[in-house]
């Protein structure tokens, strides 16, 4: 039994949500380090981002490539700031880690929180190990997670809290590459946005929507005239009237009413849909990639037979990508015609698809598991086995011989 303070960490590419057992929502964080044209003197660390008042031309220094911690020096930076609003000496931490999904690289972060914040204990686990970790509390012993977040795509099937290895993929198409994917389209089309990520991710979120129906949503693009229903301009912020920007109707931004103090524009039509689409066809800007539906039914194929249907009645899909307007139903939609059509393909209610791993991880750390310390590797632990004894507790796998073996998949079953 244990009266220590539990700190929890959703230690993302782009925002870390962190609070401890105690919260009900999670502080969400930028995970960088943001140096400004107008302020060159100073870095503005974390969400000191806040305090910085012309964003234009912002350069960011990330802990975090291709989903991975391979700037520990970056993430050291960032994490002494936020740490300084908790009691972190004697204190345990549950943290997300995609090491314990798809091991990559070496896990660097243990080290840092045992010497570095004298941490007492440490629980590791990917985003979708919580999610499913909450579930098999709740009896559910059957969930497909699929993340759509900053740096890729993974898809994650797990039984009785536990993934199934074989059938584990990740693409690498994420928030990043839409963002960076739409700056060299207006860059191209308009005016040269190359330096602006911040404006341009706010302009991705605040304007783009997943197409139910492409080919018409591409016909309706080509007119010229009111039929097009998605033409619309971009107010650019000019962070000293007007700080994030928004959509407007074209024919509001005619020359006449427009004044010197006008802010600028920019137009924006099959853009709109198109970028939210390579999420569903990476090849339509020359991936070698599945798209995140293709990339499901992989996964099922690569599941035993027998586990298929239940995977597909728990579907959590969360990652800020799936906040795209139509999102979920084009989903769905795709999904269904690619199955059976007796199996019953269900999401699983999720209030806040950025947050949700964080929640998952917070229900699951309370009443007895968060009383159990055995759950965590301590310190001492650490010391005297280093990595060892993280994958030892945190790596946890089910591995199936094929999908062809009843045996296996009746077991598991059982």
């Amino acid at each position: 039994m244990t009266s220590r303070e539990t700190v929890i960490l959703d230690n993302g590419g782009y925002t870390m949500k962190i609070g401890t057992s105690r919260d009900i929502e999670p502080r969400l964080i930028p995970n960088c380090i943001v140096k400004a044209k107008a302020d060159r003197k100073r870095e503005f660390v974390a969400d000191e981002q806040l305090e910085c008042s012309d964003k234009t031309g912002l350069f960011y220094v990330l802990p975090f490539e291709r989903g991975y911690l391979v700037n520990p020096d970056v993430e050291e930076q960032i994490w002494e700031h936020v740490f300084e609003s908790y009691s972190t000496d004697d204190s345990r931490i549950v943290l997300t880690d995609p090491n314990y999904l798809i091991p990559a690289i070496e896990d660097v972060s243990a080290e840092v929180l045992f010497e570095q914040y004298n941490f007492h204990s440490v629980f590791k686990a990917s985003a979708a190990g919580f999610i499913a970790l909450e579930s098999s509390c709740r009896n559910i012993r059957c969930v497909l997670v699929v993340d759509c977040g900053f740096s890729s795509v993974t898809v994650a099937p797990f039984l009785d809290g536990k993934a199934v290895q074989q059938g584990i993929v990740r693409i690498d198409v994420g928030g990043k590459v839409l963002t960076n994917q739409l700056k060299e389209w207006l860059s191209y089309r308009h005016l040269n946005v190359m330096e602006e990520t911040y404006i341009i991710n706010q302009c991705k979120e605040d304007s783009c929507f997943v197409s139910l129906d492409f080919k018409n949503d591409m016909k309706i693009a080509r007119y010229r005239d009111e039929r097009n229903t998605i033409r619309r301009e971009y107010v650019l912020p000019d962070f000293c009237h007007l700080f994030r920007g928004y959509l407007r109707e074209p024919s509001k931004a005619g020359k006449s009413t427009q004044s010197e103090n006008s802010p600028q524009a920019i137009l924006l039509n099959r853009e709109r849909f198109a970028l939210p689409e390579i999420m569903f066809h990476p090849s339509d800007i020359g991936l070698n990639q599945m798209g995140v539906v293709e990339a499901v039914v992989e996964s099922l194929l690569r599941c035993p037979v027998n586990l298929r249907p239940a995977l597909v009645q728990n579907i959590s899909l969360v990652g800020g990508c799936t906040l795209f307007p139509g999102f979920r139903e084009r989903f769905i939609s795709d999904l269904r015609s690619c199955l059976d059509a007796d199996w019953c393909v269900a999401l699983a209610d999720v209030t806040n698809p950025i947050t949700h791993a964080w929640s998952c991880a917070s229900s699951a750390f309370t009443g007895d598991m968060l009383e159990d310390d055995k759950l965590f590797v301590s310190r001492n632990e650490w010391n005297e086995q280093g990595e060892e004894i993280l994958h030892k507790k945190f790596l946890n796998f089910l591995v199936f011989e094929s999908e062809e073996n009843d045996g296996a998949s009746d077991e598991a079953n059982e």
